[in-house]
């Protein structure tokens, strides 16, 4: 992917970071030259101070059209593609999911989806900025943890996979929590069943989109 800098955060599969990054930097053609850690046991905080000297440096023009992300299609078309988005689309994205779920300043929204995913960036974090809802990032995506999380928050969109979906309904705590707070939420990345609709809508009190393989 011709890149310099790599972040990284919490991965399950890491041993330790030291044999993660050299594994990464042993594959041929590699060309990252820097790594960045955002793992839970950094402190972001400790590095406030450091934007103070930085502010002069950064003093070029944006523009709404320039290449902001880059973001993967999820490959349903045996080819996975890397799409590049300006700050404009992604705004504009967001904007209209806004409008299509009515979200407000009162909402709460359940994050359970990748940022670095278009679903996450897009349908989670941005239309959050926009409208002041809030976003609640669990400590991990447990089925138990984000039952509990929806009741304990009372949170009212939740847009995941049909996967995630299923794990959530059939997790033998599930009936003893109330998710009564959910309003609405979007269902992507595959095909949604008929029955896992109408079990969402009964169980899950939701109204959900279903925006990929829509039957």
């Amino acid at each position: 992917g011709n890149m310099r800098f790599l972040c990284y955060g919490e991965i399950a599969d890491m041993d330790d970071e030291e044999t993660f990054l050299g594994k990464i930097r042993a594959t041929p053609g590699c060309t990252v030259t820097d790594v960045y850690s955002f793992r839970n046991s950094r402190n972001l905080k400790d590095r406030f101070g450091e934007y103070t000297a930085l502010k002069d440096l950064y003093r070029e023009p944006g523009y709404a059209d320039a290449p902001c992300a880059m973001i993967f299609t999820s490959g349903s078309t045996g080819k996975p593609k890397g799409v590049i988005h300006s700050s404009r689309t992604l705004l504009k994205a967001s904007e209209k999911q806004v409008v299509c779920q009515h979200v407000t300043e009162q909402d709460r929204n359940l994050l359970i989806v990748p940022l670095f995913h278009i679903m996450g960036l897009v349908v989670c974090l941005l239309p959050c900025a926009l409208t002041g809802a809030m976003l609640y990032i669990p400590a991990n995506i447990r089925t138990a943890t984000l039952i509990r999380v929806m009741q304990e928050e009372k949170c009212t969109l939740l847009h995941s996979v049909p996967t995630m979906f299923i794990a959530e309904l059939d997790h033998p705590m599930f009936s003893m929590f109330d998710v009564s707070c959910l309003r609405t939420g979007i269902m992507a990345g595959s095909l949604c069943p008929v029955e896992l609709m109408k079990r969402v809508s009964e169980k899950m009190f939701m109204t959900i989109t279903s925006v990929y393989g829509l039957p």
